[in-house]
């Protein structure tokens, strides 16, 4: 009996300890499954940017890799927040949106011959009071950008913002320049918090391994291959593209412009030597060939390497047009006389018709060219 009935307790604590285990796992998939779908739905503050920027591994239908991130905010900034056309470059460009507004509008002092001219002096004067009131609304709407940024974020990665120690200081500026360059290493998946030579090594490695997609336009590759640059850099990186050899200084006595030339060249062979083999394969070997001869034909900066894919795809566009088509069909065609015209790859109706309305001396009959003749071989010969 005290079996049976332990027996009893303990199937009845093991079925309510299994309903609960249920109850519990049903729970926990209900929340992963509602966790799923909200990710993968955000679409940000304002549906309308068309982009959400989050972590490496989150699944967003919106989400966009960094270049395109931002090339869609800037696309925003520029259309509906004032003044945004200043700055919409420093999102993509990282250009200091009161410096190109000053380059452009601050008006220039007057001469000394001008300042004796009293309406000389005063449209000066107001044209000042415009350029510094627009200014100061330039600097206010570094906030409505920052804001704009952020909102477009999943709520991982603002999580992750939030943790990092620079952030309130940072959030408190508005400094959008930070907020992008923190997500540009979230979005690849680095963490300033993390060990500083695993993410200087990480971005390296995925920079040596990048390579040209076979299906990859070169728009698209300039792109992949800028953005990782840039997240190498912010990995502490720079110094990877600088070449000893160009200068015969150190890197850390070099000028800018030293480091900047340097910087193009590497990364011009670098963009050329990782196109994509099986569409440049042959072009990429004839410059490894005549470098090996001593005769360096590589161009110095990026642009110019892109500029060398985009002339090598003309130039294979030219001769896919030009090539003759194996599998096209012949198309047939009569004329008013009743004779037909097969119009091939290479168009022979011309050379059918030809051949059928031709009377050959041998035979005195149509329709065959003389190598095709029946009586070629004389009337025995059958």
């Amino acid at each position: 009996m005290n079996s049976i009935s332990v027996g009893e307790n303990m199937t009845g604590n093991s079925t309510s300890q299994t309903g609960q285990d249920n109850d519990n796992n049903h729970d926990n998939n209900m929340k992963r499954n509602t966790i799923d779908i909200v990710t993968k739905d955000v679409k940000g503050d304002n549906a309308n940017v068309g982009a959400v920027i989050g972590l490496k591994y989150e699944i967003i239908d919106a989400k966009k890799d960094f270049e395109k991130f931002t090339q869609k905010i800037a696309s925003h900034v520029a259309t509906n927040v004032t003044m945004g056309t200043y700055l919409a470059p420093m999102i993509t460009n990282e250009v200091e949106p009161e410096t190109s507004y000053d380059k452009e509008m601050e008006p220039k002092a007057l001469d000394t011959a001008d300042l004796n001219d009293q309406t000389k002096v005063w449209k000066w004067r107001d044209r000042t009071k415009l350029y510094l009131k627009d200014r100061q609304i330039l600097k206010r709407n570094n906030r409505v950008v920052y804001n704009i940024i952020y909102g477009q974020c999943s709520p991982s990665i603002q999580e992750v913002l939030i943790g990092d120690k620079d952030y309130k200081d940072k959030s408190d500026n508005f400094d959008f320049k930070w907020l992008l360059g923190q997500l540009r290493l979230l979005s690849v998946g680095l963490d300033r918090t993390a060990n500083v030579y695993v993410q200087n090594q990480t971005a390296h490695q995925t920079m040596l391994n990048m390579r040209q997609r076979i299906d990859e336009s070169n728009q698209a590759y300039l792109r992949r291959f800028q953005e990782n640059v840039a997240t190498l850099e912010l990995s502490k990186g720079k110094h990877v593209f600088y070449t000893k050899s160009d200068s015969g200084k150190e890197y850390e006595t070099t000028t800018a412009d030293e480091r900047k030339s340097s910087r193009e060249k590497y990364l011009a062979v670098r963009f050329i030597r990782r196109a994509c083999i099986s569409r440049y394969g042959n072009r990429i070997e004839d410059y490894e060939e005549r470098d090996a001869k001593g005769i360096d034909e590589y161009p110095v900066t990026l642009v110019g390497a892109f500029n060398v894919l985009i002339s090598w795809e003309l130039i294979q566009s030219k001769r896919r047009s030009n090539r003759p088509n194996p599998y096209s069909k012949p198309r047939v065609s009569v004329d008013e006389g009743g004779e037909t015209y097969v119009h091939g790859v290479h168009d022979h109706g011309h050379k059918l018709a030809l051949k059928k309305n031709t009377t050959y001396h041998r035979c005195h009959k149509k329709g065959h060219y003389a190598d095709k003749c029946p009586e070629r071989f004389g009337p025995t010969m059958i």
